[in-house]
């Protein structure tokens, strides 16, 4: 891969996401209040994982394109228009207007609590019969999100015949009767470890994901642990690049996924490239919203030679 080649990401998932930062999570009929200073009631952010990655690559420099199923308001949101800034190639989105795009109302509490209620909206119309081969023939990267379903398996099926990387961002497992064709096509896995764990329960030992399924790469995130890069040949940890504040961590892990596939492209190998999947996250968390601070490559580059670990970039 070269810094020049092409990365498509594909996902359709709650393209829009709302933010409550609550005094606790509710127990059940209980009702909680949001904390003073939270996101204002009625605030939408640009959102979903593919989304968000999509984003993420193209300020850091990648030329991007996106593939999802999205509703009218895709553009009227002014969604597309922001993308388009960006440089993102839209040819991928499926536009179904007689439907809204979905929404995501990420709710999380002070002790670090929180879980995500999604309502999908046009997303949930998607198909196979939706993928163009052509969005994929000149991909050198496809990075594959939620929804694990036929469109985005087909969409797998699609990158892998190009001859391109395949990359699944998120759990695959989980209920899926889909699983083990997903990870047959897979080259790299981005997961967090909760997620990692239940797919360990499912496929066996973590030595049987190489020589059963023929990944190349996982990278584990652990949150403010770091992460991990695991490959055949043994495992490195990544460290933390710190951020000047942290307001929300939502949308870390997109953002760890974009930086890092973008440093592939430039040739980086695993652990390094992942040291600058971890700087874009740090610029993610500074505030609510997973699109609103967004690095570019000298932006996150800078921030860890700050950190002082720019011995770990080019050792």
């Amino acid at each position: 891969m070269s810094g020049n080649s092409l990365l498509t990401v594909v996902g359709a998932w709650g393209l829009l996401d709302h933010f409550l930062a609550m005094e606790s999570l509710p127990a059940d009929g209980e009702t909680v209040r949001t904390l003073p200073g939270s996101v204002p009631a009625g605030e939408v952010f640009f959102g979903d994982c593919s989304g968000n990655i999509a984003a993420v690559a193209a300020a850091m420099g990648s030329r991007v394109r996106f593939v999802t199923v999205a509703g009218r308001d895709f553009e009227s949101s002014g969604y597309g228009a922001h993308l388009r800034k960006l440089g993102v190639d839209l040819r991928g989105v499926t536009i179904l207007p007689d439907l809204l795009s979905g929404h995501n109302y990420n709710c999380f509490s002070p002790d670090g609590g929180g879980f995500c209620i999604t309502q999908q909206g046009a997303a949930a119309r998607q198909s196979p019969e939706m993928i163009r081969e052509e969005w994929f023939a000149d991909a050198a990267c496809t990075v594959i999100c939620e929804a694990f379903s036929p469109y985005t398996l087909r969409a797998a099926e699609a990158a892998k015949d190009a001859g391109g990387t395949v990359v699944l961002s998120g759990m695959v497992g989980d209920r899926n009767p889909l699983w083990e064709d997903f990870l047959r096509l897979a080259d790299l896995l981005f997961m967090n470890r909760s997620e990692y764990g239940r797919l360990l329960e499912l496929a066996g030992a973590e030595a049987d994901l190489f020589t059963r399924f023929g990944l190349r790469a996982l990278f584990i995130t652990c949150g403010a642990e770091g992460a991990w890069v695991i490959t055949p040949d043994g495992a490195a940890a990544v460290p933390v690049v710190p951020a000047p504040q942290v307001t929300d961590p939502t949308g870390a892990g997109d953002a760890f996924v974009a930086g890092t596939v973008s440093a592939l492209l430039r040739g980086f190998p695993p652990a390094r490239a992942a040291l600058l999947g971890a700087a874009a996250s740090s610029f993610v968390i500074e505030d609510f919203g997973c699109q609103t601070r967004l690095p570019d490559w000298e932006g996150a580059l800078e921030r860890i030679k700050s950190a002082g670990k720019e011995d770990l970039l080019y050792a």
